[in-house]
């Protein structure tokens, strides 16, 4: 599992004093890669507003499908 909400950076001398847990295969690094770009390029929306969203649909509805009065 990978979280693109929190990332950091670290100097690449830090990382060569590590040790490895584990590595990505070949298929799976580009996959990981191209999510990563995914979730990067996303549209950021805001988040909806209920009542404004219902009254919009409200006003769609009344004005593409009228009730018979």
């Amino acid at each position: 599992m990978a979280d693109f909400q929190f990332l950091t950076c670290v100097p690449l001398e830090f990382l060569d004093e590590l040790t490895p847990l584990a590595a990505l295969d070949d298929p799976f690094r580009a996959e990981l890669a191209a999510r990563y770009a995914s979730y990067m390029g996303r549209i950021g929306t805001p988040d909806g507003n209920e009542a404004a969203s219902e009254t919009w649909r409200s006003q769609f509805l009344d004005a593409h499908f009228p009730l018979a009065r």
